[in-house]
């Protein structure tokens, strides 16, 4: 594992800063000829398809399949629930068949994963095993939290599962990346020891 898989973690704090960082990705990836996948808040999509109408190629290239929207019922929550195995074999489906592009980004909305989802426990090792599932080259994928609603250990945890960081619009290599096979066997007992502590044993 290496920071050849362009898998970034991307923090904001607002909407408006997002959106920022978000145009110029879509942007710049259907120029370049690539296909660009957007997972995001149903309950959002009008605000979504208004900031992202400044791509001014995003119709076509939404009827071409250049560009797809895809909501979180219809891929992190199907079911009802966040389920880290599913999603990733459905992130390994979109990317692995590239409908005749070159390559094909992805942008996550994560906010998901913020808001006590059934299953949400499970997003740092969904997070840490996508490096697994993603190929080396020109496939990119960002996963955009909002730091507002993350203590210190979490925003951690999320740095050390990617490796890469989105900084000032740019995708640049993380320094606290931990390779998968390092950073879940200690996870794992982390977690494990503050289920220990909880009372009733319940998760910390």
């Amino acid at each position: 594992m290496n920071a050849d898989v362009m898998h970034a973690c991307a923090f904001f704090d607002s909407a408006e800063a997002e959106y920022r960082a978000l145009v110029p990705f879509v942007r710049e990836c259907l120029h370049a000829g690539g296909r660009c996948v957007h997972f995001f808040d149903r309950a959002d999509k009008t605000r979504r398809l208004q900031r992202l109408a400044q791509v001014a190629e995003l119709g076509q290239a939404a009827a071409d399949g250049q560009f797809e929207l895809l909501d979180w019922e219809e891929t992190y929550l199907r079911g009802g629930r966040f389920d880290a195995d599913a999603t990733l074999a459905l992130v390994g489906e979109l990317f692995g068949d590239r409908h005749g592009f070159p390559w094909t980004w992805g942008w996550g909305d994560m906010e998901w994963a913020q808001t006590g989802q059934p299953g949400s426990e499970q997003i740092i090792e969904y997070e840490s095993r996508l490096n697994t599932v993603l190929q080396p080259g020109a496939d990119r994928v960002v996963c955009a939290y909002d730091v507002r609603r993350h203590d210190a250990t979490m925003v951690m945890d999320i740095l050390c599962a990617h490796p890469m960081v989105m900084t000032a619009g740019s995708l640049r290599p993380n320094p606290l990346f931990v390779p998968p096979q390092r950073f879940l066997p200690a996870y794992r007992e982390r977690r494990a020891r503050q289920g220990r502590r909880a009372p009733h044993g319940g998760a910390a």
